[in-house]
């Protein structure tokens, strides 16, 4: 984890306080992080546990807003840790802080209700926007592992239409997200706009995405236009902030609005 000067933390915009608990095993990296939150002035309180249950205790003993968790530590792992606190304090946010990235962790986190996940290459600059944004309400994925997600998602949807080429009679449907709370906002999002909004939050352009994707540009421009019409905005950066507003854009990176 890379980190940034004491004068940079001072230049950044006057934020909310919250207190953070650092459930991590390595007590360099621990503290490192700790010290690094320290001067971004972003933290009231920052206590440190050494695994799972250790953090477990500690939240009983005092509830933080946000939990810095790594995913491998003794006695008791992140994930399981996650799932207990999830299930007893919803309201705490979680941010799995580790260099573990394999589909099947990955997996079992977002399962186990975690508001973020990220490699330990982050910098504390981009640390700090991150906690930003999760203690507004957004769910945030370090990029390669939104790929991951999404690829996923998108082989279960092309087995969802193989299945349904093969047995026409009992057609499978894919899952559609809804674009907003209110009820006049009728359109749904499928999974590929929230492919195609994924990576325009990663900062992609229209070229970059149909050179991702293998298709032709036109198609993803008519694409774009047809997200814009659904979230009723006037252009790309607008449907992210949109579907990051309604909750709908919550297994990928988001904006960095910080």
């Amino acid at each position: 984890m890379t980190s940034t000067g004491a004068s940079s933390a001072a230049a950044m915009p006057a934020r909310p306080q919250y207190s953070v608990l650092i459930a991590e095993d390595h007590v360099l990296f621990g503290e490192s992080v700790r010290l690094g939150l320290e001067q971004t002035g972003l933290c009231k309180q920052i206590r440190l546990a050494k695994n799972g249950e250790l953090a477990l205790e500690a939240v009983a003993d005092e509830e933080p807003d946000l939990i810095l968790m790594d995913v491998l530590m003794p006695e008791m792992d992140g994930i399981t840790a996650s799932q207990q606190i999830k299930r007893q304090y919803p309201h705490i946010k979680i941010i799995m802080l580790t260099s573990i990235n394999d589909p099947k962790s990955i997996q079992q986190a977002l399962s186990a209700g975690v508001d973020g996940y990220s490699s330990k290459e982050i910098s504390l600059k981009h640390l700090a926007g991150v906690i930003h944004m999760v203690m507004h309400g957004a769910i945030w994925l370090d990029p390669d592992i939104a790929r991951q997600v999404l690829t996923g998602l998108i082989q279960t949807n092309m087995q969802a239409d193989t299945q349904e080429e093969t047995r026409p009679s009992h057609p499978v449907s894919i899952p559609s997200i809804p674009v907003a709370k209110t009820a006049e906002a009728q359109q749904v999002l499928t999974a590929r706009d929230i492919q195609i909004l994924t990576l325009i939050a990663d900062y992609k352009s229209n070229t970059d995405i149909a050179s991702e994707m293998s298709i032709s540009e036109a198609w993803i421009d008519g694409y774009v236009r047809n997200i814009i019409e659904k979230l009723a905005v006037s252009n790309e950066v607008e449907a992210v902030r949109r579907a990051v507003d309604e909750g709908i854009l919550t297994r990928a990176r988001i904006l960095e609005m910080y």
